[in-house]
């Protein structure tokens, strides 16, 4: 979801060094030969942005596990799960660490 906000708290947000399309989620922690997992939540019709594409992309190729759902936060915590080693899932191991969920 698009941030919404007022002219004066974006430019603030940007002055602390905010910056365009970095995703919602991040976990920090290394698992799995990934450093880390970057997740965005869209909901409704919301759709993925150019930016949060491209940081996505970025964030694949220097090596993190990434994914995209909507509607589901029962998805995200089992994306979650499964890459701290807690499930048998098979969201991110068949797709190597890019989970894209369609609808």
């Amino acid at each position: 979801m698009q941030r919404k906000c007022t002219p004066w708290y974006g430019a603030k947000l940007r002055a602390l060094g905010a910056k365009k399309g970095v995703v919602d989620l991040l976990l920090p922690y290394p698992s799995k030969g990934w450093p880390g997992l970057w997740c965005e939540l869209k909901v409704n019709d919301n759709k993925l942005q150019s930016e949060q594409s491209k940081w996505l992309k970025l964030m694949e190729r220097a090596g993190y596990a990434t994914a995209v759902v909507y509607n589901d936060w029962e998805l995200v915590r089992d994306i979650i799960l499964e890459y701290l080693g807690e499930s048998n899932g098979t969201h991110l191991k068949e797709t190597k660490g890019i989970f894209r969920q369609t609808r």
